[in-house]
């Protein structure tokens, strides 16, 4: 249970941090300047694992402070006199204050509460946040009482539903976290002084190679693949049954790019204009003949936006399906009993950080990263955008009749927002099958009996 939730706090601190800091690659180094790029890296776990601990008191605050009693429950008599003391102050400033001075005065206030043995509502982590939004909410509204004011920033602390959206939303000032980005830029700048200026550039223009039809379809057929063990999100599978295993898995086509917005764009203009915007990615739109209308120049780009049911319907009008977790791995993998790590192969140097450290973050055009192929060349599994699959996160297929509403469903490969880790093939996250997110597409199979019919 404590490895289990372990990985929960971990998972979700990952996802919840994953636009924050600055990506690191881990390139080669030579040995007589380990130690300035070891002592980086160092530091920059330490200061993981101090958010780790952070995050866990944030968990436990959320459920906390959302319980139904907790806004009526009395603060104690010396925690509100620091309280009143605390506004007192701050009402007093006639200055104007940022954020980052907001966090200080709490981090300030703590430290005063601990030296007078006062024990707050909540963790140390939360006070800080909720204090800074005390500071601000006190200067602007100089008659709310001192009570009113903290049960309302301690409730917009914790308004997001999940605990990882809340620390994203309102615990980015944390000291710890600021801490961390500083020792990724640090250790960014040890490894960059030891490998040195890139090689010049070669004049020499290099051999055009044909372009690879975005419809094309490699076969993965293995039938008794090696599979697992999963990182990431893995809670809701047992803990024997997370392991390296043999699984029976039907051959299938599959796609080599994922679906593009020309593709989705396609699927939508088949459908009869009054169906079309039920199905419309987030940010497109319709015109007043009810023309699809997607972003501008995103034609080869990956499509996001959608839900499961959204992707299905596209596959299914192709004679595709989405594939399940195990289909997924065995192509990013390979199935043999010593996986790839990454889709290319055993090491992450050099290829993850195409579509990592790129900016502006956002979607490239899915042939963008050609290096992010495996050996049968199918492109794009590590990273651009995660993909979903037709499985739950305990494992189960999702029926042909689509997913349960309320169901999870795995995401598989890394996306533009993720750490090298999560570019990994075992790498695992959910998604709620009703819900779209801006780093999230897909990529269709087609069964072999399919495929040979449409191309005999």
């Amino acid at each position: 249970m404590a490895r289990a939730r372990a990985q929960t706090v971990r998972a979700a601190l990952i996802v919840a941090t994953a636009a924050w800091g600055l990506v690191v690659p881990c390139g080669s180094v030579r040995a007589d300047e380990h130690t300035a790029v070891d002592a980086a890296r160092d530091e920059v776990e330490r200061l993981r694992g101090d958010m780790e601990l952070a995050f866990l008191d944030v968990q436990h605050d959320h459920e906390h402070v959302r319980a139904a009693d907790w806004a009526r429950t009395p603060l104690g008599d010396p925690f509100s006199s620091a309280l009143a003391d605390f506004v007192r102050d701050e009402r007093a400033r006639t200055e104007a204050r940022t954020a980052r001075q907001d966090v200080d005065a709490s981090v300030a206030a703590l430290e005063a509460l601990a030296q007078r043995k006062v024990e707050p509502p909540v963790t140390r982590t939360s006070m800080i946040v909720v204090l800074a939004g005390v500071a601000r909410a006190a200067r602007a509204d100089r008659s709310a009482a001192p009570r009113d004011l903290f049960v309302a920033a301690a409730g917009a602390a914790f308004a997001a539903a999940k605990p990882e959206d809340a620390w994203d939303t309102c615990f980015v000032d944390l000291p710890v976290v600021e801490a961390f980005r500083a020792a990724q830029k640090k250790l960014a700048e040890a490894q960059a002084a030891v490998a040195g200026p890139p090689p010049p550039a070669s004049t020499e223009k290099p051999a055009e190679k044909p372009a690879k039809a975005l419809e094309e379809m490699i076969l993965s057929e293995r039938a008794r693949p090696w599979l697992g063990p999963w990182t990431g999100w893995t809670t809701d599978i047992p803990e024997k049954q997370n392991k390296r295993q043999q699984r029976s898995v039907k051959p299938v086509w599959v796609d080599r790019f994922e679906t593009t917005c020309a593709q989705y764009r396609a699927f939508l203009e088949t459908l009869a204009p009054g169906n079309r915007s039920a199905m419309l990615p987030q940010g497109w739109t319709l015109d007043d003949k009810d023309a699809v209308q997607m972003p501008a120049g995103n034609e080869r780009h990956p499509v996001t936006g959608v839900t499961w049911r959204h992707a299905q319907a596209f596959a299914e009008l192709q004679g595709k399906r989405l594939p399940t977790c195990d289909e997924w791995e065995r192509a990013a993998a390979g199935g043999d009993r010593e996986p790839r790590a990454f889709p290319w192969g055993a090491s992450e140097e050099g290829r993850a950080w195409a579509h990592l450290g790129v900016e502006p973050k956002g979607t490239f055009p899915v042939d963008a990263f050609a290096d992010d192929a495996t050996p049968d060349g199918i492109v794009g599994l590590a990273g651009n955008v995660a993909e979903m699959v037709a499985t739950y996160s305990d494992r189960a297929e999702v029926p042909k009749a689509g997913p349960d509403k309320g169901k999870q469903v795995l995401v598989c490969g890394g996306s533009f927002t993720s750490r090298a880790s999560e570019c990994a093939t075992s790498w695992r996250w959910v998604v709620d099958a009703d819900a779209a997110s801006a780093s999230v597409g897909f990529r269709c199979v087609m069964d072999e009996a399919e495929y040979k019919k449409r191309h005999k």
